[in-house]
């Protein structure tokens, strides 16, 4: 018997506090959040056989995340080898948002280690389409890219960014559907920086060619 997909819904799981954090602070268990939260029910086979890796190596992060709360337990489904625990999301369907900045010092350290897990597997995802020889290098059906753009950006620009990257969001969290067969992963980071101060060498620089014009 296999797992189902989720029913369709809208909203978002807000992981909140240091232990649900740091069960989000592994590649591994991001990747099981990921399948959980498409499907209505399943197990720790068929989470193994969605990412492609052995449920042996599973049971010791899903039990971290159903402690941390993340995902629930569901009954069980008996099989010809044995009883099987199933699970579901907390909120199946939802997308995931992480909550960077508490005020409690352990969460937001939970916070970044989730971040820098999220971050480590978008490389580990480029690679992986890189070599899938399914990866679509330009036109309208592009499906690999990677880039760092820095820019000045007034408040008008910054609601456009933010409209932009919540209807990503909204095409990335929807369930799967017939004709929707290929699965891609979109992983992006938006931050404030502090502008660097030229460095005296360089502003030395810059003075001696103003002067010379």
């Amino acid at each position: 018997m296999s797992s189902k997909p989720a029913p369709a819904k809208t909203g978002r799981l807000h992981v909140r506090g240091a232990e649900e954090l740091r069960a989000l602070g592994t590649v591994v268990r991001q990747e099981i959040i990921d399948v959980a939260r498409h499907l209505e029910s399943f197990s720790v086979s068929d989470v193994a056989r969605e990412m492609g890796r052995p449920a042996d190596s599973l049971y010791f992060h899903m039990r971290i995340l159903e402690r941390a709360g993340l995902i629930v337990a569901a009954g069980e489904r008996v099989t010809q080898r044995r009883p099987e625990t199933l699970y579901r999301s907390r909120a199946p369907g939802a997308q995931v948002l992480l909550d960077y900045d508490s005020g409690d010092a352990r969460a937001d350290k939970a916070a970044l280690a989730a971040v820098r897990a999220l971050l480590k597997a978008a490389v580990s995802d480029f690679e992986a389409g890189r070599a899938s020889g399914q990866a679509v290098m330009e036109g309208p059906e592009r499906n690999l890219w990677a880039g760092r753009n820095t820019a000045w950006l007034s408040r008008q620009d910054l609601r456009e960014v933010n409209a932009l990257l919540a209807r990503l969001s909204e095409i990335f969290g929807q369930p799967r559907k017939p004709g929707h067969d290929r699965l891609c992963v979109l992983t992006y980071g938006l931050a404030p920086v502090e502008a660097q101060p030229l460095r005296r060498s360089q502003s030395r620089a810059k003075t001696r060619k103003a002067k010379r014009r």
